[in-house]
């Protein structure tokens, strides 16, 4: 008989830059998924040509199967918080 173990668990981490960045990831933090909540650190942005790929490529395989279906459903969910 086999058992499947987990030799090296999932860890998640939480940048935060605000108190309400912190509250935000607190309440979301779970049993099933802890996540351990740090500062925020140097930020470096990526090169240009990484800035908005998906708007650029949108039919990209990856874009059309991963991103677009995040998208569509984050519009759906908080389109009146959007920006136009």
């Amino acid at each position: 008989r086999w058992s499947v173990r987990m030799i090296c668990p999932v860890f998640w981490a939480a940048a935060v830059v605000s108190p309400s960045d912190r509250n935000c990831a607190a309440s979301t933090n779970t049993a099933m998924s802890p996540t351990e909540i740090v500062r925020a650190g140097v930020f470096y942005p990526a090169e240009d040509y990484h800035q908005g790929y998906f708007r650029n490529n949108p039919n990209q395989p990856y874009c059309r199967a991963v991103i677009a279906p995040k998208v569509a459903k984050l519009r759906s969910k908080y389109l009146a918080k959007l920006k136009a």
